[in-house]
This record gives structure tokens, C-alpha cells and sequence, in this order.
């Protein structure tokens, strides 16, 4: 809720005064942790459900099983997008959060309980409906009560958190029976309901319901500890900021969202949020990561596969950690073309490597190659393109579309995300993996000019101001 500090957003924010904010942020994420692991739940058990002693009754599973499993989730994605944005509107953002942990539950105990590839493709369905939740309502909740200068590095708890579960999933995978992994994950659920029971409602949401008291209490939660004094902080003149932005949107709403929508100034803002967004998932940085082994093993690279995924799921931690820090203070630009450039490269060696490979050539003395550019297109596209979708599209869009822009965006999104992860598996067919892999580095390359001549900064950006 950036209205609710002082303009000089050069300052750091004191951790006395923001506290509950990442305390907060942590407490949201915890579903994001179990929607992560039950993704990265993926690459290493397609080798076990792909081979012949499969714990399937129906035996191995076909490659249109195989694309099913990757883009499944994604589709109840864009189900749960749907639905968890209408929720938010009528539940309020804390209800809905509470909602997200069911369907991730779910496909947990489906695993545990059952050997039958159509219940488990079901239940890929299932989970992606936290995915959309995820996507929609935690943003929605972080920017509401979040201090401006340290809004970038909350945002981006999110992502961290999501890809600590897909690492895990990943370790689990390589050296736990099939049967066991799901078991790491089922009490993940339980801990988040009980913690998510001693956060309020954003500050915003309970002054929209004219629940005065409550915000006021909100706002001395999020910026003060509950404490009263008032250092650097008035709940009264907050409080008075909010009313006006909610005037503000609610005259907005009058006019339909969907008119606002086709406004000169909204339309640029979501060709921006759309752009950055397909260039992101067009990077192949989802598709890789959803099967990371699979794609080890068609390179033909002498290293294990497994390994490799955690190597790479490592890294991927690491980097969103290197963002965190750097996404305040270098900015959003000078990010995302950097690390746009250095995943180009890194996937130009990589898809260099395997077309060497593919054509005969002995690369055994390189066979670390690899798992090394891949390890590096992992490491610099998660320290700037792969996380950056979840701060600029909020950012971005202007206050009187953001509801019902990121939704848009989140749809378009996951919908890129189903084309780009269930066509991995059949293009690696059909035009090698080389090939596939140089075209999602000219992706790359196209998004270093994105952040060149096209892409706005959004740094320090006032998002909750009032105009007046």
C-alpha cells in the first residue's frame, strides 16, 4: 500500500517499521511453496512413469500423456485465474488467499491414494487452479499493504517461494521412491490455514466495506507492530489517502472497466504488460524448467539427469534471491535486458552443444556443457526475466484497470504457458532439440531490444497514490 508511507521513497524503509510486511509476505507464499513442489513433482517422475516399470496400472505413459501432465496444470490455471479474480471482488483478498491451499491439497492426496494416469491427469487440473489463485490474488494482497521501496522484493516472495517447492520436489524426486514424494508435502497445507488465521485484511479492502476501525488497525499492523505511536506514521492522514483512492476507482467503475480497458493510456500499458509477458514465457524458461530432466536426456549429455535438475532448481533459487536484491535499485529495465542478453547466450551454447551432438560429433570431453549453460540461462533468466512479470504488471497497468487488467495479463499469460510447455515435448520431436532451444534464445534477443526502445520503468512507482 504505497500511499500509506512519505514521498522520499529514496530512504530505505526501517525493518522495525515493515516487519509484519515480510512477515506477511512469507505467511501468503506458503501455498505458492506447495503449488511449486507439485509442479517440480514433474521431472523427475516422468522417467519413472515413462519407463517399464511405470507404478501406473496402465504401465509407461504415451507422449500425449506426457504433454497432458505438462500443460494440465496450466489450463486450471487459467480456470483458476477466473475464478479467484472474481472471489478477490467478493470475498476480499484474505478469503480468497485462504481458498488457494484446497486444490494443491487435493492433488496431493490423489497422488498418495492413486495409480491411475487419468485420475492424476485430473488432478493436474486440479492443482493449477492454486496456480491461478496464486497468480491473481497474492500480487493483489503483497502490493496492498506493501511499502514502496521494498514492494519489488515482496513481490518477488512469491516466486522465490514457488521455486524453493519446485526444488524440493526436484531433490525429492532424484533420491525418494516415487510413492513417498508426496508425502514431504501434505502437512504444507495445515501450517499455512493455521498461520493465515493472525493476518488482517489489507487496509484498502476494509475501508472499501467502510469498516473504518479495522483498516485503521491494519494499517498499525502492516506499518507499526500495533504499536501506537505515531514515528513516521499517521494512521489518520493514511486512512484519509485511501478514501480518496477509492473514490477515485469507484468512479472509474462507473464507467465499466472494459471501456477503460480501450483508452489510449490503458491500451499502452497492456501492450507493455503483454509484451514483457510472452517474451518472458516465449524465453522457454517454463517449458525447461517443467521438464527439466527430459530435456538433459534428449541432449544426450553424459550427466545425470536428475542431477542436473537440482543443479538447476538451485540456481534458479539463487538467482530469484539476486533479484530480490537488485530489482529496487537497478530498476526493472536495466534488469530484464541484461538478463534478457545473458539468456541468449546461454542458450545459444546449450542448443550449439546439442546440435554438435545430434550430428555425430564426440563432445564427451564437454560433457559438462550442458548442464552448465543451462545452469546459466536458469541462474541470469531468474534474476530478471522469469520473475519480473510478477512486479510489472501491477506496476504498469494504471490504477483504474489493475484489477481487471491483470487479470487479462494472467490469462494471456497461462494461456502462452500451455502453448509453450505442451509443445516442448512434440517440437523436440519434430524439429530437434536444437533447434527449438536457438529459437527461444532469438526470444531472448528480441527482449533485450524490449527493454532497450520499448520498455517503461516502473521503479518507485506510487501504485495506491490518490491524484490530488
Amino acid at each position: 500500500m504505497d500511499n500509506n508511507l512519505p514521498e522520499k521513497t529514496e530512504e530505505k524503509a526501517k525493518f522495525s517499521k515493515v516487519k509484519y510486511q515480510y512477515v506477511a509476505a512469507f505467511i501468503v507464499n506458503l501455498v505458492t511453496f506447495c503449488q511449486g513442489f507439485n509442479s517440480g513433482w514433474l521431472s523427475p517422475s516422468l522417467q519413472t512413469l515413462q519407463s517399464e516399470d511405470s507404478p501406473l496400472n496402465s504401465g509407461p505413459i504415451t507422449t500425449q500423456q506426457t504433454m497432458l501432465l505438462g500443460i494440465l496444470s496450466s489450463i486450471g490455471g487459467l480456470i483458476g485465474t477466473i475464478i479467484f479474480s472474481s472471489l478477490s471482488h467478493y470475498l476480499g483478498r484474505i478469503n480468497s488467499i485462504r481458498l488457494i491451499a484446497f486444490p494443491s491439497l487435493i492433488f496431493v492426496i490423489i497422488l498418495i491414494t492413486s495409480n491411475s494416469i487419468e485420475v492424476i491427469l485430473i488432478g493436474r487440473l486440479i492443482d493449477g487452479l492454486t496456480m491461478g489463485g496464486m497468480f491473481v490474488c497474492i500480487p493483489l494482497y503483497i502490493t496492498e499493504i506493501s511499502d514502496s521501496r521494498i514492494r519489488g522484493r515482496l513481490l518477488l516472495t512469491c516466486v522465490s517461494i514457488n521455486n524453493l517447492g519446485v526444488l524440493v520436489a526436484y531433490t525429492c524426486g532424484a533420491f525418494m521412491a516415487y510413492e513417498n514424494v508426496p508425502y514431504v508435502v501434505i502437512g504444507v497445507p495445515a501450517v499455512f490455514l493455521i498461520l493465515m488465521a493472525f493476518l488482517p485484511e489489507t487496509p484498502y479492502a476494509l475501508l472499501k466495506e467502510d469498516k473504518v476501525e479495522l483498516a485503521k488497525d491494519s494499517l498499525r499492523f502492516f506499518y507499526n507492530g500495533n504499536k501506537t505511536d505515531n514515528d513516521e506514521f499517521d494512521s489518520e492522514v493514511e486512512l484519509k489517502k485511501i478514501r480518496i483512492l477509492i473514490s477515485e476507482r469507484q468512479a472509474a467503475e462507473q464507467q465499466k472497466n472494459v471501456k477503460l480497458l480501450f483508452e489510449r493510456s490503458s491500451l499502452k500499458a497492456l501492450g507493455l504488460a503483454l509484451s514483457l509477458l510472452s517474451m518472458v514465457v516465449m524465453s522457454g524458461t517454463f517449458a525447461i524448467s517443467t521438464y527439466a530432466s527430459h530435456v538433459f536426456k534428449q541432449s544426450n549429455a553424459d550427466f545425470d539427469a536428475n542431477i542436473s535438475a537440482i543443479i538447476m532448481g538451485t540456481l534458479q533459487n539463487v538467482a530469484i534471491y539476486a533479484s530480490s536484491l537488485l530489482i529496487d535499485s537497478w530498476g526493472r529495465r536495466i534488469l530484464f535486458g541484461l538478463s534478457s542478453c545473458l539468456s541468449g547466450i546461454a542458450l545459444i551454447i546449450f542448443g550449439t552443444f546439442s546440435f554438435l551432438n545430434y550430428s555425430g560429433v564426440d563432445m564427451t570431453a564437454v560433457f559438462w556443457l550442458p548442464v552448465t549453460s543451462v545452469s546459466l540461462f536458469i541462474f541470469v533468466n531468474g534474476a530478471g526475466m522469469r520473475p519480473l512479470p510478477f512486479v510489472y504488471v501491477a506496476e504498469v497497468l494504471p490504477d483504474n484497470i489493475r484489477n481487471i487488467g491483470t487479470t487479462v495479463c494472467m490469462l494471456a499469460f497461462i494461456g502462452m504457458q500451455i502453448l509453450s510447455i505442451g509443445t516442448l515435448p512434440i517440437l523436440i520431436e519434430v524439429i530437434k532439440l536444437h533447434t527449438l532451444i536457438w529459437m527461444y534464445a532469438g526470444v531472448c534477443f528480441v527482449g533485450v531490444l524490449f527493454a532497450v526502445f520499448v520498455m517503461e520503468e516502473t521503479k518507485g512507482k506510487r501504485l495506491n497514490a490518490s491524484k490530488s
